[in-house]
């Protein structure tokens, strides 16, 4: 019994075995178990108005109406019982001896009579007979190409007969096995069939609503030929092929195929189809003019939209110059991310030359991003953006979009930063700050002009009209606390909890608004006056100094005057370790306690007295801390006490005798002789005391930016871990309403599309599968298992010609060029360490080679040799904290997957080489 809704009914029970496409008009709704998914989709199609052939389904009751008329299925189940999958020649033979069941006897009367009785309705001319499968279509089967199709049918005989042989081919050896390897039951099968008018088609083809290369959802793709589309699904031709975006119709790509053959109605019998060569002419030409693939393209947006914003595996045919419908499913095989949909928040452009840039993310941003932290810490930095460019007096570049996302990884726009570069540096401070960029735009950003007009302007504006000034935006930062924070401090669980749904939106924006401020206080702090006072003390040294240090602007910035936050912790990680090496108690319970509990189990016993406080007071300070990199994702050490246990677990692998105090004084006294070899040259100079002067007061403001540079990160942890359990409040409040499943689904989705949510606008379909496809692309980024491409351009991948790296790199003599970014030299083991949660691995004497660190992975720079990170520059987080243990440091590009983990190498600070002396594991 099959039931059928109509509006305005509750219910309609029957059997119908014939259905007209165009009753979806009239207000019925078809189930896939009666109707299969291309019939499903075609009254869809019929239902919301898009040019669809006429034609009617032969329902899946019409099948089992004729095979109980035969009593086959009792026969057909004793042999698909029985099927020999291992031997292809017998499973043949069975497959084959079901086909002769269905296609020997003749169609009841009853049956017979009711599908001729539509057929006159199609004007009995030629029509396309088409298999609908129950199971077809679907987002974890779609069937395609598994089930019979059949062209230019005309006559009562010949249409009955092409009937028979769809419902047959669901038993041939393809459509068997590929229900065997898609765990689809024998039981119930059924199969419905579509019988509409043929079209003529001039030109005929296939358009996917996403590109199935790519991946791009914000991308059409178009296959066109001469003839039926039979040719173009088939794979018979090499068609024509475009890319068109989306939003403005640029068509991105096109290229002509060789389009060798077509399929055509036979030309002697005026019915069925034959495969004919086409002519050379046409064979040269474009099937689809530009205008007719921008038409196409906007019909293939309009059945998406009409699909739940599903993409689209369209069949379409062009016939008068009219474009009609054949078939529309969901795209299936291809993992989509809608990645553009994250960039609800901003006006991203279609330009097709700008280069995006991930080098600044790496260093920045750190490791994988959600595409929830993207799109709130994104806008925010964006917001930040545009009123600082305002202050600075550069209108015209307020504007530049500046991030976009790309599978688990932010980009930054090149253009963008050439621009920042141009108008806010001298010349001769470019080299380092231009990276980033494609090697052709370096060299541009660094030999082109200051205009000293503007640039004297803008200096005068940030001193004049903000709070920025070069010697006012780091006091000013120190003076921000957690009571200036929205509400007077940072939100916790239960007050997240105990707001409104309207509050909890208007909180997350506030925090958002909050930490916009906090990056316009540091922007031309952290982008004009520091680095412009770092290489102005490197130009200064080049210059001036004469002495025999080579390494003499790294002695100078390491062993800061101040301790830093993270060393801090990181001092408070090594007490507790050393508590707990000295007591064998506690070390007996270190060891036999899971990652999770150790510090519960301490604080019960009296010899874990002194463990417990110095680990509450950790958590009740630096509680926020302890991610493994930026993103709100990583749990912090108040949601996972795991975190400090493999740390000091780390610890423990040393015998203590490595003081980080005695170290802190070593370098100290290191810099201080550096700096006093510096001022004693310098004095003996001609114009030596203002030399001095100088020299010490650039040397004094770099400190100071060094260390605030590690204690503000401090303060936006304490923002962006409030704003993490805002968002698991409203992930929460989510899955009981029953709109996300998953514990963590949140994060795979935008901060506006989970408002949608909120307020009930969206497609469960669509919301299910972009957390899939999101979630797929960051966990792969996330275990190290790709390396984002460094260079985006038009939406894929882009290579520099001009860069180093474009030429692979030749590792067979074991040495690896890279940059030093922390001097001296160490030898010891590579701990090739992906994730923090393996940072247990490290033990003392080793080398740690990872991604990046952030400060949850300082704690071990206590006990290893060296470090080789595979991103950053000279001030990314694991090379600055390297200088401050005094650990040689080298970034070297892939240096995961070229470093075999627990290999014996060297690492050389000071001349970036890595050497591999012992490759004792194969490469990760």
């Amino acid at each position: 019994m099959t039931t059928m809704s109509s509006p305005g009914q509750t219910s309609e029970s029957t059997q119908a075995l014939v259905v007209p496409l165009a009753a979806a008009r009239d207000g019925l709704v078809p189930d896939r178990e009666q109707f299969g998914g291309k019939a499903l989709h075609l009254m869809r199609l019929v239902r919301e108005g898009f040019d669809v052939p006429p034609g009617f389904t032969i329902t899946v009751a019409a099948y089992h109406r004729f095979v109980a008329a035969h009593d086959l299925q009792r026969r057909i189940e004793k042999i698909a019982s029985d099927f020999a999958y291992d031997a292809p020649e017998r499973l043949e033979q069975q497959a084959a001896e079901i086909r002769e069941m269905i296609l020997a006897p003749a169609f009841p009367e009853d049956l017979r009579a009711e599908i001729l009785d539509a057929y006159p309705g199609l004007g009995r001319g030629l029509v396309a007979v088409r298999s609908s499968g129950t199971a077809e279509d679907m987002a974890d089967a779609s069937f395609a190409g598994q089930h019979d199709t059949y062209l230019d049918i005309t006559g009562d005989d010949a249409l009955l007969e092409a009937v028979q042989r769809c419902w047959a081919s669901m038993w041939t050896t393809r459509a068997v096995a590929y229900r065997r390897e898609s765990d689809i039951p024998v039981a119930d099968l059924g199969l419905a069939v579509v019988v509409q008018r043929m079209v003529d088609a001039e030109v005929a083809g296939v358009m996917f609503t996403a590109n199935p290369v790519t991946g791009a959802t914000d991308e059409v793709v178009i296959n066109a030929s001469w003839g039926l589309g039979e040719a173009v699904v088939s794979g018979l031709v090499t068609p024509d092929q475009a890319t068109v975006k989306k939003k403005s119709l640029r068509i991105k790509h096109r290229e002509l195929g060789s389009k060798e053959h077509q399929v055509v109605r036979d030309p002697k019998t005026g019915v069925g189809t034959v495969h004919v060569e086409t002519e050379p002419g046409k064979r040269n030409a474009w099937a689809l003019s530009e205008e007719q693939i921008r038409e196409l393209t906007r019909l293939g947006i309009r059945i998406e939209k009409r699909s739940e914003r599903m993409p689209q595996d369209i069949e379409w045919a062009l016939q008068d110059g009219r474009f009609y419908v054949l078939q529309a499913r969901d795209i299936t095989g291809v993992e989509l991310t809608w990645d553009e949909d994250l960039e609800q928040w901003q006006d991203l452009p279609d330009d097709p030359d700008v280069v995006w840039s991930r080098g600044f993310a790496d260093e920045y941003w750190t490791g994988a991003v959600t595409p929830l932290f993207y799109s709130w810490y994104a806008a925010s930095m964006t917001d930040a953006h545009v009123r600082v460019v305002k202050e600075w007096g550069y209108r015209e570049f307020a504007n530049v979009p500046r991030h976009r996302y790309h599978r688990g990884e932010v980009y930054i726009n090149s253009e963008y930063q050439k621009k920042q570069v141009l108008y806010t540096t001298p010349p001769q401070f470019r080299a380092p700050m231009v990276t980033y960029l494609p090697q052709q735009d370096q060299k541009e950003a660094v030999e082109a002009p200051l205009n000293l007009v503007k640039y004297l302007k803008m200096l005068a504006r940030i001193e004049l009209i903000t709070d920025e000034g070069m010697f006012k935006w780091i006091d000013n930062g120190d003076a921000v606390t957690v009571k200036d924070m929205p509400f007077g401090k940072a939100l916790t669980k239960e007050d997240w909890a105990a707001l409104s749904g309207h509050e909890l939106k208007r909180a997350i924006a506030k925090y958002r608004e909050f930490a916009s401020d906090l990056h316009q206080q540091h922007w031309s702090g952290f982008f004009i006056h520091a680095p412009n006072a770092i290489t102005g003390l490197s130009l200064m040294l080049d210059k001036w100094y004469d002495g025999d240090n080579p390494t003499i602007f790294v002695d100078l910035v390491s062993g800061l005057p101040e301790r830093t936050v993270t060393m801090e912790e990181n001092h408070t990680l090594w007490r507790i370790a050393e508590e707990i090496r000295k007591s064998p108690v506690l070390t007996d319970l270190f060891h036999s306690s899971r990652e999770d509990e150790f510090f519960a189990r301490a604080a019960e016993i009296p010899e874990g007295a002194a463990v417990t406080e110095l680990y509450d007071e950790l958590v009740a300070e630096h509680g926020h801390r302890g991610h493994a990199d930026r993103d709100i994702w990583f749990p912090r050490r108040a949601d996972d006490p795991s975190i400090d246990y493999r740390s000091v677990k780390s610890l423990l692998t040393s015998d203590g005798s490595r003081d980080p105090e005695e170290s802190e004084r070593r370098l100290a006294e290191a810099r201080e002789k550096a700096t006093k070899d510096v001022i004693d040259r310098l004095s003996q100079q001609k114009f030596g005391t203002l030399k001095v002067a100088a020299f010490k007061k650039v040397l004094a403001y770099v400190h100071k930016f060094l260390v605030y540079r590690d204690n503000q990160r401090h303060f936006i942890d304490r923002v962006t871990y409030s704003v993490r359990l805002g968002f698991q409040e409203l992930g929460a409040r989510l899955r009981t309403r029953g709109r996300l499943k998953g514990e963590l689904d949140h994060f795979f989705l935008s901060e506006q599309e989970l408002f949608d949510l909120l307020d009930g606008d969206y497609s469960p379909r669509l919301i299910e599968a972009k957390i899939a496809g999101r979630r797929a692309a960051f966990d792969r980024f996330d275990r190290r298992e790709i390396n984002p491409p460094y260079f985006l351009k038009d939406g894929e991948p882009w290579v520099d010609p001009d860069a180093p790296e474009a030429v692979a790199p030749d590792d067979s003599d074991g040495v690896l060029q890279g940059f030093g970014s922390s001097r001296g030299v160490a030898t010891g083991t590579a701990r090739v360490i992906r994730d923090l949660k393996e940072i247990d691995r490290v033990q003392e004497g080793d080398i740690l080679v990872t991604n990046s660190t952030d400060p949850a992975w300082t704690p071990v720079f206590m006990v290893i040799k060296g470090l080789v990170l595979a991103t950053g520059g000279m001030l990314a987080h694991g090379a600055c904290l390297s200088r401050e243990y005094n650990l040689p440091a080298v970034t070297v590009h892939g240096a995961l997957q070229r470093i075999p983990d627990g290999a014996t190498i060297s690492v050389d600070g000071t001349t970036g080489v890595v050497k591999i002396l012992e490759p004792t594991a194969v490469a990760s």
